[in-house]
């Protein structure tokens, strides 16, 4: 919502005037996000490798994978 909201603020500067408290809140946010990450061990992926993800067994997965 945040990185929205300064995007928007960009572009319609009148209707979206707290461009510096949303900076600045999607930083902090950011910050937390990675600092609860590093405290229980995630790791960033390689740079140039996507990570690996296992294919649910879900049935919504099943349903889908034939359309993707």
């Amino acid at each position: 919502v945040l990185d929205l909201y300064v995007w928007l603020s960009f572009r319609l500067d009148e209707s979206f005037p707290d461009h510096e408290l949303a900076s600045s809140q999607k930083a902090l946010c950011s910050m937390l996000i990675e600092e609860f990450l590093d405290r229980y061990g995630w790791q960033k992926p390689m740079a140039g490798r996507l990570p690996v993800r296992k294919m649910s067994s879900s049935l919504l997965s099943q349903t889908m994978r034939p359309n993707l």
